[in-house]
């Protein structure tokens, strides 16, 4: 019955017992065929175009900080008048 898509819920009320007793002694087997119906719907990867990979890579932690305040000083000295 569950695998003509009959609620579980009335699968428990046709044979007098519960959703949970039903889980407890076919969980096992419910899981294997969630997994085989589900599986095909997964996206296949090996369709999906690779993005291209930068050039350089963007520094992380204090390095970063680093490059990041040396652009800003730069920008800065470009923009504001020398005295």
């Amino acid at each position: 019955m569950l695998l003509n898509d009959v609620p579980i819920a009335v699968v428990a009320r046709l044979h007098n017992t519960s959703v949970k007793q039903i889980e407890a002694h076919y969980g096992a087997y419910i899981a294997d065929y969630a997994d085989d119906v589900s599986r095909p719907a997964l996206l296949d990867m090996s369709t999906v175009p690779q993005l291209p990979t930068p050039a350089s890579k963007v520094p992380h932690g204090e390095s970063a900080m680093a490059t990041s305040k040396q652009k800003s000083n730069e920008l800065i000295t470009e923009v504001l008048p020398k005295d």
